[in-house]
């Protein structure tokens, strides 16, 4: 039984993996900011039209340097309410620059999402979700979720998705998973979109849209689109065939080795060797 075919009957194993490794992602993804000069960082937040006190806090972030960026989001909070509460928000969820605090971080986010700012919508729609500093409420988080999409944030459809696929407060649907996942334009959200493309889920296989979604996947630092990046330079039958490009990504994910799992450090060191042999 061929490769393709093997997964064609094996939908389920398609659907667990679809959003398979969001951790690891978001550790390449952050690896590879972290790795953006000072001054690159700042071209690309003026260009958002950031204050300079947010380019400094975001910077900092980027850095690995959270107690500093804390502070930062503090003073934040006080120029720019929305959202500098909900920076320390994400600060107290995730313990960044502060110890794991969910209550604070849920009240947090509650305040910013009064001020009407979309991304705290979807934090605190994840803290219901989750039973973060706050018992679990699916009806409250699909409600957040709603308000959020309402205001096309892209975070929103992307959790939307999410849920399509696991059934989380609804029924289990590919078609929808897709049509969220389409509409979420951030870096996470590119390896499941082109894995969908790759594999016929919830729309018709497209090669040519798939490539393109894991090389901006790949670029993004997501090792997860490197790995399919690296299938599609190496095979001729997908119309992208460069040898050079194949070793380049196999070697970038070897460069980040301290984030992956062995299995996938061995895979590229044995793609290394042959594309050198």
């Amino acid at each position: 039984m061929g490769f393709f075919s093997f997964f064609n009957k094996n939908k389920k194993l398609h659907e667990a993996t679809l959003f398979h490794g969001l951790d690891i992602a978001k550790k390449g993804i952050d690896k590879e900011t972290s790795n953006i000069s000072s001054t690159e960082i700042q071209n690309k937040l003026s260009n958002a039209k950031m204050s300079d006190l947010e380019i400094s806090a975001t910077e900092h972030y980027a850095k690995g340097d959270f107690s500093k960026a804390f502070l930062l989001y503090e003073e934040l909070s006080i120029l720019k309410p929305a959202e500098g509460l909900y920076s320390l928000g994400t600060c107290y969820l995730q313990g960044k620059g502060t110890e794991v605090n969910h209550t604070k971080a849920f009240d947090l986010f509650s305040q910013a999402t009064a001020l009407n700012y979309p991304k705290a919508m979807v934090s605190l729609a994840l803290c219901y979700q989750m039973g973060y500093g706050i018992s679990v409420n699916q009806k409250k988080s699909m409600e957040l979720e709603d308000s959020a999409i309402s205001l096309n944030e892209p975070f929103a459809y992307f959790y939307r998705a999410i849920r399509y696929n696991t059934g989380t407060g609804v029924k289990k649907n590919l078609n929808q998973t897709f049509k969220y996942l389409s509409k979420a334009n951030i870096p996470i959200a590119f390896y499941s979109l082109g894995y969908m493309y790759k594999n016929g889920l919830g729309t018709e296989i497209n090669h040519q849209e798939a490539f393109k979604f894991f090389k901006k996947s790949s670029e993004s630092g997501d090792p997860r689109g490197m790995g399919e990046l690296i299938n599609y330079y190496y095979h001729i039958k997908y119309g992208n065939y460069d040898k050079s490009q194949a070793l380049y990504w196999a070697e970038k994910i070897y460069s980040l080795s301290d984030i992956l799992p062995k299995m996938n450090i061995e895979r590229a060191v044995n793609v290394i060797k042959i594309l050198k042999s």
